[in-house]
């Protein structure tokens, strides 16, 4: 987006930074760890990113027939976006074969289905992820699929990283987003983390004036 709008303006800044939350945090961290070498032209100076669903690939393990209703918010429909999504990078893995029929009917619908729409047909057909799921993600060969279709990477940054996160976060959990950090820390990466009282909503208003200050440290 930077290069097309620089295309078009000259006058824009080649100067820029990512910042995103949630999905969008998740997005954030892959163009970061790509930026410069995907940009050399550009000027990137960092990445905030806050309520980042990392490590997903590690939490899906116990992914599998019986789970139980932990009380993570959109849980069922994270997951049957992440199911969907894996049918379509990796056609080759036998991934309907760890669905109930119940399950493969909720991954179709989300292929048409908006996020809040999708929670609740979760729950007007009273669907868990231990319903949708006839195996456990755990096969070798699916949790490996797993890893390299979500993993966020930690380490390769060339650039400074803020982490935001809500301690009583019940959409990302909040270790979730410690584990990151402290990987990107152990891989000796420039990242700082700040943590909020508030919930995975309402943490993104919270870390607000630290994530403007961030960007003005560096632009």
């Amino acid at each position: 987006m930077v290069r097309a709008a620089t295309s078009v303006d000259a006058n824009l800044s080649r100067r820029w930074m990512a910042v995103g939350h949630s999905q969008g945090g998740h997005a954030t961290m892959f163009a970061a760890h790509a930026a410069t070498r995907y940009a050399p032209e550009l000027d990137f100076r960092g990445a905030s990113a806050t309520g980042t669903p990392a490590n997903l690939e590690l939490a899906l393990l116990i992914g599998g027939p019986g789970f139980p209703n932990i009380g993570l918010d959109g849980l069922t429909a994270f997951a049957a976006y992440i199911v969907d999504g894996l049918r379509v990078a990796r056609p080759d893995l036998p991934i309907d074969d760890h669905l109930t029929p119940a399950g493969a009917e909720f991954v179709r619908e989300s292929e048409t289905t908006c996020f809040l729409p999708l929670v609740r047909r979760a729950a007007e057909v009273g669907i868990g992820v231990g319903e949708m799921l006839s195996r456990p993600l755990a096969e070798p060969r699916i949790h490996d699929a797993l890893t390299d279709y979500l993993a966020v990477p930690t380490s390769g940054y060339d650039r400074p990283l803020f982490l935001g996160h809500g301690l009583p976060d019940q959409t990302v959990p909040f270790p979730l987003g410690a584990k990151l950090a402290a990987d990107l820390i152990a891989n000796g990466q420039d990242v700082t983390l700040a943590a909020y009282p508030g919930e995975h909503r309402l943490s993104f208003t919270q870390a607000t004036p630290d994530v403007l200050a961030f960007v003005r440290a560096h632009l």
